[in-house]
This record gives structure tokens, sequence and C-alpha cells, in this order.
């Protein structure tokens, strides 16, 4: 099968993602261009590598005003696509003012907990989700900004474990887009007829990655060109540095001590 290159890019990302043929798959659906995109995608992939695919759309609750038809817009794209589609929503404005958090923080923590639920649910393999080039960069320059070691500039994995400390439940995140810039994302939605969803709070500066990716990646990028592709570099080559740093760690570790049950002793 001949490929366009947005699906070349996508197929190296599922393997680099170790997504195997035949998986289920829960994928974070927001109707936006990069979630369907991503949907689309895996709709033609899935002609040869059989996914059972289900799009899963949050509705936060956060815009009153919109909420409602973007779900609907979001159910329009997966019908089209012939994949099943499901919203669940929360509250998400209530949780932040009860348990005295940003809406960024509870958006993504009851977000993450549903497609957790999910998951399991659906006995699924895990949890696809649009993570462009693009977020990785403005991640990247976040954690950069808020003075982050190795570990924060690593940035996104294609594939990570999210762990919930209150159920003891593990949920695995795939994001097989990182590779992808935005621009591609957005061509592949023009050639598939597709009409993504436009979320306004995108534009809203008073949340910290709105600022990073609409005033502070941009004038990174004219001040120094490329500046995107860069960052996103770092966070493959930092992340190839610390496994090597936790190799050699263990190994000195292994060679300095021996344990006995639980008890660490030293070597004279």
């Amino acid at each position: 099968m001949n490929y366009p290159d947005f699906l070349k890019q996508l197929n190296a990302g599922l393997i680099r993602s170790t997504i195997p043929d035949r998986a289920t798959l829960i994928v974070a659906f927001s109707g936006g261009p990069d979630s369907s995109a991503l949907l689309a995608g895996l709709s033609v992939l899935s002609e040869k590598k059989c996914f059972n695919l289900i799009a899963c759309h949050v509705n936060h609750q956060i815009r009153v005003d919109s909420s409602e038809a973007d779900e609907l817009a979001s159910q329009k794209i997966a019908d089209s696509l012939g994949v099943k589609f499901l919203a669940i929503s929360v509250n998400v404005p209530k949780i932040s003012i009860e348990q005295k958090i940003s809406i960024e923080t509870a958006a993504r923590t009851l977000r993450y907990e549903v497609l957790s639920q999910l998951s399991e649910q659906y006995d699924a393999y895990g949890v696809v989700t649009g993570h462009t080039k693009d977020d990785q960069a403005e991640t990247v320059l976040l954690h950069a900004g808020r003075g982050a070691g190795l570990k924060g500039l690593v940035g996104m994995k294609y594939r990570s474990t999210l762990t919930f400390p209150k159920s003891d439940t593990k949920l695995t995140i795939l994001r097989p887009l990182l590779d992808i810039s935005r621009p591609t994302i957005i061509s592949y939605c023009k050639q598939k007829n597709i009409k993504p969803v436009i979320d306004t709070s995108n534009n809203d500066r008073q949340y910290t990655r709105n600022k990073i990716r609409l005033d502070a990646l941009p004038a990174l990028e004219a001040a120094t060109p490329g500046a995107k592709n860069a960052l996103a570099r770092l966070a493959e080559n930092v992340s190839d540095d610390l496994e090597v740093v936790n190799w050699v760690v263990e190994r000195e570790l292994q060679e300095a001590a021996y344990s006995d049950e639980k008890i660490l002793t030293l070597k004279n």
C-alpha cells in the first residue's frame, strides 16, 4: 500500500510506540486538528493493521457556549470515519474550585481518569493521544523555563505509563505523532476533507501553555529559525543521555553494593 507522507510518519510513530496489529486502542479525541488527523490516519492504517478503534471525547464543560456543539462535531467526524464514538462529560470548573487546583490540572486529571476507566473497560492496549512535534517543543520550553533537570527536558515519550496512586492502576499512553509537525497535520485534515473543531480556549493567555505556544515559541522561532525542531531534537538527545546515565548508575550501584533482602550492604 502506497501511503502519503503523513501516514508513513504515523506508521513509523506506531512502531516507535510499539503498538501491535489488532490492538484495541482508545483514541483521545477532542475533534481538533491533531486528534482528527490521528483518528483519520489510524482508520486508514487499520485496513492493514486491523485495529479496534474507539474514539473518546471528553466534554470538560469549560466552555458552556460551545462544549455541546464541539461534542456533536466530533461525533460527526468519527462517524464519517466509521469509528466507534463515546462522549463523556466531566465538570472541570466544579472540581477545580472544590480541590483548589487550576483548570488545566483539573481537566488533565479528570480526562485521564476517564480514559483509564475506558481502557480497563474495553481491555485496551492503551490510550493514543495526538501530541505532535509542536507540543513536544512547547513542553520542553515550558519545563526549561521552570528549571527542569534532565528528566524534565526529556519531554514526552512515544510510550509512557501513568500511575493513579488512589486506585493503584496504570494507564499506557501512546503518542505516535511526536515526530509530526502541525502544518503536516493540518494538510492531512484538508486532504481528508475534515473540518476540525476549533477550541477557542487555546487562544486564552491565562493558561501558561497557551502563552508558550502563542508568544514564547514564535518569538524564539523568529530569533532562531528551526527552534521548534531543535527543541524536539533536544528532548530525544536528553532521553538518550539519561538512559546512559541510568545504566551507568545502576551498574556502579551493583558493583559497589549487594542486597540482602531489603538491606543494602556496601562492599569494603
